[in-house]
């Protein structure tokens, strides 16, 4: 679960770091993405996914938070939620570092909390078999 119920203390840097416009910028995300670095597409490939990235279609994520702060963060109003929740996190997320998630579990009355050693934002890729087990753990 993203930590979207809340606003991103640091919204202008995430900004600049999930739009990357150079291949240095896509560099800083990639290494926010991952704790050990993926092997990289060739030169051709990371300029096509810098262009595509700051296409029109891919913007939904500055149009649908950072501009719409106001209307899409609930904040407080999340811990109306009465439904039991599983909050896992990259433990070295520095997009969605812990003191936001721990925020977030805080708000969640019925979460549980889990953080994942050794992983960033991208824990679905580089953790998977950690994830499905402690989702799995959840549900039994």
């Amino acid at each position: 679960m993203a930590p979207g119920g809340i606003p991103h203390p640091k919204r202008d840097e995430m900004k600049e770091l999930l739009f990357p416009k150079t291949e240095e910028d896509l560099l800083k995300l990639i290494e926010a993405l991952y704790y050990e670095t993926p092997t990289l597409p060739g030169k051709i490939a990371r300029k096509a996914l810098i262009q595509s990235w700051n296409e029109l279609p891919n913007q939904f994520l500055t149009v649908n938070t950072i501009e719409r702060e106001e209307e899409i963060f609930l904040g407080k109003k999340l811990s109306a939620i009465q439904i039991p929740a599983l909050i896992l996190s990259g433990k070295e997320d520095p997009i969605t570092d812990t003191t936001m998630i721990k925020k977030l579990h805080s708000y969640l009355k019925r979460s549980k909390l889990v953080l994942i050693p050794g992983a960033k934002h991208a824990i679905h890729m580089e953790k998977s078999d950690e994830l499905s087990l402690e989702i799995n753990r959840y549900l039994d």
